[in-house]
């Protein structure tokens, strides 16, 4: 294992140190930008999919395991309300978002998949696109989680039950120097 350890670059140790303060800082209650909020599920997810197709290639299978399992947590979201705790500042244009381990949680899980992706690929440890399956499935999901805790946040903080519209609106929202 010390040898394995070895040949890992010194990126992805900046790469966990940087997702780990990151994940700290969502720890405490924040203000985001509406940009924030749209960018980060949607920067995992391009990085989610991107492992899956570099380390196991463009399976056709195995895109759509992941497209699946992303949308799950998206379709079930409601459920995890409770979780959520936003508010939109018109004021600011911002969001003040309740801390939560939430985001930590999930950046170290897609960090750790994409390691034992990424050893698992190099070292040829398996064979077989029932793992590429497998990590679709995790990689998808946990990017999911993502999307749909973003997609909580706009409903919590616009006060709506169902907020796919709110977060789809966001895009297209003035910005505050568009004045």
């Amino acid at each position: 294992m010390e040898k394995t350890m070895n040949h890992v670059p010194h990126w992805v140790l900046v790469l966990f140190v940087a997702l780990l303060v990151i994940g700290l800082r969502q720890s405490r209650t924040h203000v985001a930008s509406r940009g924030r909020l749209l960018v980060m599920p949607l920067i995992m997810a391009a990085l989610s999919l991107n492992a899956l197709i570099r380390l196991f290639g463009a399976d056709a299978w195995a895109c759509l395991f992941w497209v699946g399992a992303l949308v799950a947590p998206i379709v079930v979201r409601r459920r995890f309300s409770a979780c959520v705790d936003a508010v939109y500042l018109e004021q600011e244009r911002k969001f003040r978002i309740a801390g939560s381990w939430i985001p930590l949680g999930l950046m170290m899980a897609i960090f750790a998949l994409r390691f034992a992706a990424t050893m698992v690929a190099h070292m040829r440890l398996v064979e077989g696109g029932g793992v590429a399956l497998g990590f679709a499935l995790g990689f998808g999901v946990l990017s999911g989680a993502f999307v749909a805790r973003s997609i909580l946040i706009f409903g919590k903080a616009y006060g709506r039950r169902d907020s796919l519209s709110d977060m789809a609106g966001a895009i297209d929202a003035p910005r505050p120097f568009d004045h």
